[in-house]
């Protein structure tokens, strides 16, 4: 006897298991950190090519935009928020690639993250910001991922 065919559009009988895709602690701290620094250089290059161009609608000569630029305090404070928000998912993929050690993974790509910042006032020019600007720079990034691993811990919580 030939078994019956079976209904391809009838409701599974056995339970799906949800594939979790963890990776290493070194992988997930390199995705995380390229996640997060990835949105957040294409957000925030999108808006200071906005703000340097307002400027020049504004008058500025070409060659002090970035002096003045820099000069204003609104837009740099608006820029480590923006900064901020943008490493977040960082922080949530770090955590949630991670086999375990989901927070301290989401510390060290934000650490990583942070030398990158350090690195970048080794330029052998000297740009006009501001030494808050730098340090927040290098600062910011710790707390933005912890906050996206907590944000991580909360959704995959919720969703249980």
């Amino acid at each position: 006897m030939e078994p019956a065919p079976r209904n391809p559009y009838a409701v599974p009988s056995s339970a799906l298991e949800v594939a979790k895709p963890k990776v290493g602690s070194s992988v997930a701290i390199l995705l995380g950190a390229a996640i997060g620094n990835g949105i957040a250089y294409t957000v925030l290059s999108v808006s200071a090519l906005v703000f340097l161009w307002a400027l020049v609608a504004q008058g500025v000569p070409i060659q002090e935009l970035y002096s003045r630029a820099y000069q204003f305090s609104s837009y740099l404070i608006f820029a480590h928020i923006v900064g901020l928000v943008c490493l977040l998912p960082g922080g949530y993929w770090t955590a949630h690639l991670s086999r375990k050690g989901h927070f301290l993974n989401a510390f060290l790509a934000g650490l990583l993250v942070s030398v990158f910042s350090l690195i970048e006032n080794l330029v052998p020019y000297n740009l006009p910001i501001p030494f808050w600007s730098r340090v927040a720079s290098a600062a910011i990034p710790i707390p933005a991922f912890l906050l996206g691993a907590f944000w991580w811990r909360r959704a995959r919580h919720s969703s249980l």
